[in-house]
């Protein structure tokens, strides 16, 4: 009897630690997606601060001064989030450009050396096939995408097409854009096109918007968030 009861309480002795464990891992969990939510609710505020900044020219921002080197700080409480512009056009555009300037490019991409030649290779392989592009990390190898290679990929180039962009390569207008020689509603660039990049705590937030010139509106097209720390995965590693 006694050995009955001993085993007993070694059993239910192994369930409650099972149990502790796993609700401590399931508290874990609840704890890392609030601070996830949190810090992309942070971000999204920031974003729209900097939408507010570019539908007015002299807003206190700006906005189209910053570059990834001098951003502007904007603070929300007890954070600060670093918040500046890139202008798609500068870019290159991997569904339009021309391919003769792709080398110089890749060249510059803050990749390994492997990655850009896979980055090369699958650009020059969709415009033979006449695939338009519409993921920047789709052209990356896994080790690459596992880490913050798509946000270093999107600082040197775009998925941005004319039919995206029509003032962005040629100057092109159609009926509801108009020509970049028209007024724009703040000096930001010549093309409609920006990326508003906000970041904080080792999170960065992508939004690709279109600025319309006929009035002060900020068309958004795709956000994206990713890693901006450096998070060498690849085997040769990832230059600064």
């Amino acid at each position: 009897m006694l050995l009955f009861v001993l085993l007993t309480i070694a059993v239910l002795s192994i369930g409650a630690i099972a149990l502790s464990t796993r609700s401590l891992n399931a508290i874990d969990t609840t704890r890392a997606e609030l601070a996830a939510a949190e810090e992309r609710a942070l971000l999204d505020a920031a974003t729209a601060r900097a939408i507010r900044a570019l539908q007015y020219r002299e807003d206190p921002l700006e906005l189209p001064k910053t570059s990834r080197a001098q951003p502007a700080s904007w603070q929300f409480g007890s954070s600060t989030v670093s918040i500046f512009l890139e202008r798609e056009g500068e870019k290159f555009d991997v569904n339009a450009s021309d391919l003769g300037v792709l080398p110089r490019f890749a060249a510059n991409l803050a990749l390994s050396g492997k990655s850009r030649q896979t980055v090369v290779d699958a650009i020059t392989r969709a415009r033979a096939d006449h695939v338009i592009i519409s993921d920047l990390g789709a052209l990356l190898p896994d080790c690459e995408r596992l880490g913050n290679g798509a946000s270093r990929l999107a600082r040197s180039m775009t998925i941005a097409t004319r039919q995206r962009m029509p003032a962005g390569l040629d100057g092109a207008a159609t009926p509801d854009q108009p020509s970049i020689s028209e007024p724009q509603p703040s000096p930001t660039t010549t093309s409609p096109l920006l990326t508003i990049v906000t970041e904080h705590g080792g999170q960065e937030l992508r939004t690709l918007v279109n600025v319309l010139a006929r009035a002060p509106h900020v068309e958004i097209i795709q956000s994206t968030m990713t890693a901006s720390t450096n998070d060498e995965v690849c085997d040769e590693g990832i230059s600064d």
